[in-house]
């Protein structure tokens, strides 16, 4: 039988059970080790020379990081052209078979595709007009960074309020494919 299936750790190794019933201090308890001779100074150096390993594989786990990228990068390049430009082509033809008609969206098989509005954001033109308006009028629409809380002027100009420097646009058409669930 091998040591795992007699409840024992192979050799230099705490056992499970030891472990999960604390019978066993966790942290191994490391022996007094003295450099005294030329032997154990060559040891010692060797280990110590390991740190340099450590830097030379942190430097080459960046390098493989780096040609990982670079690969997804240009993997990826193709898929996001091809995405990108058979979007712009199904846009058109969605847009028009949906004009005229109470329905937001085709079914295809195995798909639907369709337009959702976008919500409403806020667009800030002039970031310093808008501040000096919104600090006097609207306070709490001013973070203490000085920059414009767009959800506390949203409102404002969702209720017809002009705020000077800053324009509500309207949601547009997003197109969406949608896969269908069999």
């Amino acid at each position: 039988m091998n040591a795992l299936m007699m409840n024992q750790a192979p050799m230099g190794l705490t056992s499970l059970p030891a472990i999960l019933t604390e019978e066993e201090d966790l942290v191994p308890v490391r022996e007094h080790f003295v450099v005294d001779s030329l032997d154990k100074a060559l040891w010692a150096a060797s280990k110590v020379a390991a740190e340099r390993t450590i830097e030379d594989l942190t430097a080459l786990g960046k390098a493989f990081h780096e040609r990982i990228d670079a690969w997804l990068e240009r993997a990826c390049t193709p898929h996001l052209d091809t995405t990108g430009y058979l979007g712009s082509l199904l846009r058109p033809f969605v847009v028009d078979r949906l004009t005229g008609v109470k329905a937001r969206s085709l079914t295809l098989p195995g798909y639907r595709i369709g337009l959702r509005t976008s919500p409403a954001r806020v667009l800030v033109e002039d970031q310093e007009v808008a501040l000096a308006w919104l600090e006097k009028a609207v306070p709490e629409a001013v973070a203490v960074t000085k920059e414009v809380v767009k959800s506390a002027v949203k409102p404002l100009l969702a209720s017809g309020k002009e705020v000077p420097g800053v324009v509500l646009t309207t949601g547009e058409d997003v197109l969406y494919v949608q896969e269908e669930k069999a």
